[in-house]
């Protein structure tokens, strides 16, 4: 694993953008990134954006895939990063360039970002909850805040709850952790006003590397 690797904000801002996820690509030049990506944007004009999503495919730190071939991931060149900075996103086209971490580029990241794992927590909302993490005495405190109905605006379902033990768990696309502890259920969506210093909570429980 690279121990500290060199890396400029901007370089470590895209590398950050899919630790966890692939993104589209033309999401990257976005004329407001604070809306999209709900933190302040990489900084970059679009020549420079190339230029560096081009520096981190060469150095196979990124590899890039249209939504439809998932399993095709490969060095991107100049002329593929060109056309797909200029795409116009997966609701308009479902085979838009995404990208996300190449094994090396996953390694130069977790050197840099130093994350702890055992506070990591995946969440997922839709048509019912989940959430697991790989430390269980964590999941639980934060499910424990999380489903109190002033906080989310939800009421759980009592006899829904499910929890189960993963071993092996793919935290990320990339990371596998030894065992994974993962709660489900089913809820309701109600009107409530949140408690914020509850909300201060669930966001210093799901902190889980020092570089975001």
């Amino acid at each position: 694993m690279p121990q500290e690797p060199s890396l400029s904000r901007a370089e470590y801002w895209i590398l950050n953008q899919v630790a966890e996820f692939a993104c589209p690509v033309c999401f990257l030049d976005t004329p407001d990134p604070e809306l999209l990506f709900n933190k302040a944007g990489h900084g970059l004009s679009r020549p420079r954006l190339i230029e560096v999503l081009l520096k981190l495919s060469t150095k196979d730190w990124i590899v890039g895939c249209r939504r439809a071939v998932s399993d095709d991931w490969h060095r991107m060149d100049r002329e593929e990063i060109a056309k797909a900075v200029d795409e116009r996103g997966p609701k308009h086209d479902p085979q838009c360039l995404c990208y996300r971490l190449s094994i090396e580029g996953a390694e130069t990241w977790e050197a840099f970002a130093a994350p702890d794992w055992d506070r990591y927590l995946n969440v997922l909302l839709g048509s019912s909850l989940e959430w697991t993490g790989a430390n269980e005495r964590r999941i639980r405190k934060y499910f424990a805040l999380a489903s109190n109905p002033d906080v989310m605006g939800i009421n759980v379902r009592p006899a829904s709850i499910e929890w189960d033990e993963l071993r092996p768990w793919s935290a990320t696309y990339w990371k596998v952790l030894p065992v994974g502890f993962r709660v489900r259920c089913e809820y309701q969506t109600i009107e409530k006003e949140a408690l914020w210093d509850v909300r201060s909570q669930l966001q210093g429980l799901s902190r889980w590397c020092d570089w975001t």
